[in-house]
């Protein structure tokens, strides 16, 4: 009966989180031992907005309205830089990450943008996953953001831990920051 150490990032820590949840459960003998759970910058705790918050899509300014529509089309973010072609995507991935990260040096947000973009137009891969499991929303206060349809948040991962002994997850530590 081997201990499992789970560790995930952005969607990852979200997939390790649901797997975790539906996998940690002690008392009918069929969950991994997954021990310890870490998640880095998880997608999926904060709920998206509700729908009476919501900016209707026909108040959203053209660029979102066109964003939303590749999103409900299955294009992906890393599609759109695909189609983009090695200079302007590039270019876009930087003022990203400027935009994102702002107190990076310039030499710092060309290295991490010539990465970030080599990752990016890869082959794609679990990359389709994203528009199943994750939706954009704007809301009318608080700005736009991209939300796990099934939110980890309010207090799910809680009673996860405090099954009464039902859980073999002895640890749970979630980072978050840039």
């Amino acid at each position: 009966d081997e201990k499992i150490c789970l560790v995930g990032h952005s969607l990852g820590g979200y997939l390790a989180a649901r797997f975790a949840m539906r996998n940690s459960n002690k008392s009918n003998g069929s969950g991994a031992n997954i021990t310890k759970l870490i998640l880095a910058s998880p997608v999926g705790f904060q709920p998206p907005p509700p729908p009476g918050q919501r900016l209707p899509f026909s108040n959203l300014p053209p660029a979102m309205r066109l964003l939303d529509a590749l999103w409900s089309a299955n294009f992906t973010p890393q599609q759109i830089i695909r189609l983009m072609g090695d200079k302007r995507g590039k270019r876009m991935v930087e003022r990203a990450l400027r935009g994102r990260i702002p107190h990076l040096s310039p030499s710092d947000v060309e290295l991490l943008a010539e990465y970030f973009y080599h990752i990016t137009v890869a082959p794609p891969s679990g990359e389709y996953a994203m528009n199943s499991l994750l939706e954009p929303a704007v809301a009318s206060e608080g700005g736009a953001g991209v939300y796990a349809r099934e939110s980890l948040g309010g207090g799910i991962m809680t009673e996860m831990l405090s099954q009464n002994g039902e859980s073999c997850i002895k640890s749970v530590k979630v980072l978050f920051g840039d």
